[in-house]
């Protein structure tokens, strides 16, 4: 763990974030049942969770820095021959309309059509280990096409312009993984239209 911690350290730009970025990382690798902000905390040694929900919810970090070292620090740690990317979405169920990618669509993780947001997931994984090493909210269609929406629930032009993807997700991992194998969940639910290019 300190030789990830050493590449993840400099994505946290005050010593306190990095102390707690540590400390969640610790908990979220800890055989935990439940990974919430007690759990987490209790499991790396914290006496409360008020320095890890701090760190989750309001701490500045760069969460593509951290992907990005992430992501390197697989390729050299696990890629192999017998790797494998493997894309899964989640849904993430919502009561009201204003979280951004929000609506009536499918969740896997429900089994039926709910008002949900979908965040779309890609690991890598191989005999010497697995690791989650890109994330996406999936922007529905009726999204995309309504700006002020879009900018009200604080999504950049740059990303709604993009379309249901934002440019570049899931390029770039096979090259640098040489996965065998690319294993895909479809997305049943997507027009094709709305699929990743």
């Amino acid at each position: 763990m300190d030789e990830l911690f050493d590449r993840l350290a400099g994505c946290f730009g005050r010593v306190e974030t990095r102390k707690w970025a540590r400390t969640y990382l610790t908990g979220l690798l800890a055989p935990v049942e439940r990974k919430n902000g007690w759990q987490l905390a209790e499991a790396a040694g914290a006496t409360e969770p008020t320095g890890i929900q701090h760190f989750v919810d309001r701490a500045r970090w760069d969460a593509d820095a951290v992907r990005d070292a992430v992501r390197s620090y697989v390729t050299q740690a696990l890629a192999g021959p017998q790797g494998v990317l493997v894309v899964d979405e989640t849904g993430f169920l919502k009561k009201g309309r204003l979280s951004a990618g929000v609506q009536r669509q499918y969740s896997g993780m429900a089994g039926r059509v709910e008002n949900c947001q979908l965040g779309v997931f890609l690991a890598y994984a191989a005999p010497q280990g697995r690791a989650l090493i890109d994330r996406e909210l999936y922007l529905p269609r009726s999204w995309i096409d309504d700006p002020d929406r879009c900018a009200r629930a604080g999504i950049g032009e740059g990303r709604y312009a993009q379309g249901v993807f934002r440019a570049g997700f899931f390029r770039g991992s096979e090259s640098t993984l040489q996965p065998r194998v690319f294993s895909e969940r479809p997305l049943n639910h997507l027009k094709n239209s709305e699929r990743c290019p």
